[in-house]
């Protein structure tokens, strides 16, 4: 393994990130019906450069890789999603639910792509969630966390600095809650170091319900979120 200060380091560490990743969606796709379109889907996955810095313009490998892994956490959770408007669509017990995903490279632009996938969900005329990939607009520089900061801990400042735009920012709230999407789950990835383990790649999902008062909203949130995450790549830390 390459020291920090090493050519290549870059390269290795983004492999690790994007390896896990890809593995998690081959193997998940070996076990359950893959999209009729899977192998095409694939060969765009896979056209991007080799480190996501170099592609901020323009992401469509990364971007199909997003949905492709969220699709995998689904189908591993039993939610059975099919690729349609919005991009997903899952079942969960006796409901169908939308699944909007995107993959925010700046937090800039956070606000513009969370409302661009609540007019995805209103024009599925489905209830909805929106899954939002924030690795890169956390790590615009794509470095790699000497900190050791669990992920847990990184878990819970992104949670409180969505709730904070949430709440702050009533007219993007407004907008999600009447476009039918029932909650936001947000999704980060990077490779830390761990002292005991060395380099390795952690991973956390943080839910944001937006229904606190209306039961059955919450509800299917909160059934969605538990098994979303139940599905979910496990964790740097083993969660």
């Amino acid at each position: 393994m390459p020291q920090p200060t090493e050519d290549g380091f870059e390269v290795v560490m983004q492999a690790l990130d994007d390896l896990q990743q890809v593995a998690f969606i081959f193997e998940e796709f070996e076990n359950s019906d893959p999209p009729s379109d899977f192998a095409c889907r694939v060969k765009v996955m896979l056209k991007d450069a080799v480190l996501p810095q170099d592609d901020k313009a323009q992401s469509k490998g990364r971007d199909t890789q997003c949905e492709l892994f969220v699709a995998a956490t689904c189908a591993r959770a039993g939610l059975r999603p099919v690729f349609a408007e919005p991009d997903l669509r899952c079942t969960l017990a006796r409901w169908e639910l939308g699944v909007a995903v995107k993959r925010v490279k700046s937090v800039s632009k956070l606000k513009h792509r969370l409302q661009e996938a609540a007019k995805q969900v209103k024009r599925s005329t489905l209830p909805g969630v929106v899954v939002a990939d924030i690795s890169m607009a956390l790590n615009p520089q794509n470095s790699c966390d000497m900190q050791m900061e669990s992920v847990q801990s990184l878990g819970q400042h992104v949670e409180e600095d969505a709730e904070r735009l949430l709440t702050t920012d009533m007219h993007l709230r407004d907008a999600l809650v009447r476009s039918g999407v029932l909650g936001v789950v947000l999704i980060v990835h990077q490779v830390r170091l761990d002292r005991q383990r060395g380099w390795e790649l952690g991973s956390v999902t943080v839910p944001l319900l937006l229904h606190p008062y209306n039961q059955l909203r919450t509800r299917q949130c909160k059934e969605f979120y538990q098994r979303f995450e139940a599905g979910f790549l496990v964790s740097a830390d083993g969660g």
